[in-house]
């Protein structure tokens, strides 16, 4: 065989190779648990890192990490955070092909008008709510241990984010439209029993007309003055 003929082979085989071992990784990929998948998906390069617009006003926030994977498809955790008292409320993520998960972030963005942010920051953001509402007695979403694996060696010591948490030196407790009476009752429980009656402050929805509601400055103070009206757990 002539040698530029074997060198082409030889270039051939190795192409060939290269294109068999991504074949066995995407497999592998594939076959992995969502939350195998998520923590192998720490050795990829990070995809977005996005805050929402809302923490300084609100003291509550959408966070999305991704990750691109060798599939083609994106890994992403959403983290819902409370600077004010509940630290991370929600939790969930998956793995999406790259065009449903851009959808799913300009959903986000038009809704909450997401910004960038250091990696570094992010976690740093998200790990420090999780310790203040320990802190006060209170432990993250369910899901978020799953979740948080896709930080990786994120490493949040280089974070230069400045956060206060709490509003005003004390905790906030501020009821979703989702939290059930039986759950702010609780909520409010464990604030009195790590901080003392006034040791935090709470904020409740007061039945208005046919089933609406508003926040009142009334409802907030040591004692409740009316529950919410929804019975559904967040």
């Amino acid at each position: 065989m002539p040698a530029d003929d074997k060198r082409r082979q030889k270039k051939l085989e190795r192409r060939n190779a290269k294109r068999k071992q991504r074949h066995r990784e995407i497999t592998k990929q594939r076959n992995l648990g969502l939350a195998d998948r998520l923590r192998a998906a720490t050795t990829y390069p990070i995809l977005d890192c996005l805050i929402s617009n809302t923490l300084s006003k609100d003291g509550l926030c959408t966070t999305i990490l991704s990750r691109q994977l060798p599939t083609g498809e994106v890994a992403y955790s959403v983290f819902l955070v409370d600077r004010y008292c509940l630290g991370v409320k929600d939790a969930f993520g998956g793995v999406r092909f790259r065009d449903e998960y851009r959808q799913m972030v300009e959903k986000s963005d038009e809704k909450l008008d997401m910004k960038r942010i250091d990696p570094a920051d992010l976690r740093y953001l998200v790990e420090q709510s999780v310790e203040y509402a320990r802190g006060l007695g209170m432990e993250p979403h369910p899901d978020y241990p799953r979740f948080s694996a896709i930080f990786g060696d994120i490493d949040p010591e280089q974070a230069s984010f400045e956060v206060e948490f709490g509003k005003d030196g004390k905790p906030l407790f501020i009821a979703g439209p989702h939290d059930s009476p039986h759950k702010c009752q609780q909520i409010i429980a464990t604030l009195r029993q790590s901080c003392g009656d006034d040791g935090f402050h709470y904020l409740l929805p007061v039945a208005v007309g046919e089933g609406g509601s508003l926040f009142s400055e009334a409802s907030m103070g040591p004692h409740l003055s009316g529950p919410p009206d929804s019975d559904e757990e967040s």
